[in-house]
């Protein structure tokens, strides 16, 4: 059991997030940058690449703070943090009345947080189809940075990251000139090589123009990170049914539902259930290790994505102003008041006489607790 830093937590944790994290799958694009003789598989790891430089600073449960200096390293310690969040629950006290809250701990990589992720990109398809019609027009820009400097020498995982990152800031100012009267939407999706190196798709809704994802790669090349090879940047375009892309939203939908959670029963682990395609382990211990958000959307359909959300359910009794307090393994989710609550509170701090979970003394779960909402992801 592992007790942290008390902070607040907000009233509305039952909301759903729209900055969540995006289940990733390979691309098919090439690049000349990173030409490898390498067959799609579990197996397809650069395990002895740097994950940053002078490493990475990563937290896996109580009392485990790490430095990892190596993919490999980051895997493994990603592994370890994900076992120890099984079953692991967030614990919030109310100062004024004295009760407790248990919720689950959801994190980036719980196989519900993916299929709510899913959910959310499927309201984002439906609201570009409706705003633009069918097929939608749009253009999509692949991007990505060096994984060799002019040694040779493979990068670190997160130095090509920032060029991602800090490159596409710059990018979205020259697409919002280059679309100037246009209403257009965006969305960025971070997604692995098959080596777990990160590259960039942008898809922009609403607009098809060959000439804007050019624009874009010149100046990605040319001033915006170093080393980018021109030919690794790929544009493609949708007008009509005739066209290059498939519908860009349904583009994204058809290789999402390859990393949903595989089918290890009824409630698999999240080790279980993270996907086996080539250089999404790597990829996403880099994302945990960094703390990087994988994708982002433009305003509108961000707003169009948390107006879709399912209203939540009403529960006045737990909408205050709860304050954390600790995490703990072993017990129910719910609402705990009076008795309960101290009893709870006994366990959390460790008393000798109370050696078992509270709400699970007699070997059976207390079926009056409330299960409510998960909160988001505080990641």
């Amino acid at each position: 059991m592992a007790v942290l830093p008390s902070r607040p937590l907000s009233p509305a944790y039952g909301a759903v997030a729209v900055a969540v994290a995006v289940v990733v799958q390979v691309s098919t694009a090439s690049s000349t940058e990173t030409a490898l003789d390498l067959s799609l598989g579990d197996d397809v790891e650069l395990r002895n690449v740097p994950i940053a430089s002078g490493g990475c600073r990563v937290t896996v449960g109580k009392d485990d703070t790490r430095t990892v200096e190596t993919v490999g390293e980051t895997v493994e310690a990603h592994g370890d943090y994900l076992a120890e969040k099984e079953n692991q629950m967030l614990v919030m006290h109310d100062n004024e009345q004295g009760d407790l809250l248990v919720v689950p701990h959801t994190h980036r990589w719980d196989p519900q947080y993916r299929r709510r992720t899913y959910a959310r990109l499927k309201a984002a398809e439906r609201f570009v189809e409706k705003k633009y019609g069918q097929p939608v027009p749009s253009t999509m820009i692949t991007l990505t940075a060096p994984h060799k400097d002019e040694s040779g020498d493979y990068r670190p995982f997160e130095a090509v990251l920032d060029d991602l990152k800090e490159g596409w800031a710059k990018a979205r100012h020259v697409i919002k000139r280059e679309t100037e009267g246009a209403d257009t939407e965006y969305l960025a999706v971070y997604e692995p090589h098959g080596t777990g190196y990160p590259h960039l798709h942008v898809l922009v809704f609403g607009v098809a123009r060959p000439s804007l994802g050019e624009k874009v790669a010149d100046y990605w090349t040319e001033r915006y990170v170093d080393g980018a090879s021109r030919d690794a940047q790929n544009v493609t375009v949708r007008r009509g049914r005739s066209a290059q892309l498939e519908n860009p939203a349904a583009y994204l939908m058809k290789y999402l539902s390859k990393t949903l959670a595989r089918d290890r029963g009824e409630e698999p682990t999240a080790l279980e259930s993270m996907p086996s395609i080539a250089g999404y382990r790597g990829f996403s211990a880099l994302m945990w290790a960094t703390g990087k958000r994988t994708y982002s959307m433009s305003e509108g359909l961000t707003e169009a994505v948390a107006e879709s959300a399912p209203e939540p359910e009403s529960e006045p009794d737990v909408d205050r102003d709860w304050e954390f307090i600790g995490t703990v393994s072993g017990v129910d989710p719910g609402l705990y008041t009076g008795d309960k609550a101290m009893k709870l509170g006994k366990y959390l701090d460790g008393s000798p006489n109370q050696r078992r979970p509270p709400d699970r003394e007699r070997g059976r779960r207390d079926e009056s607790l409330r299960r409510p909402r998960p909160p988001p992801d505080s990641r």
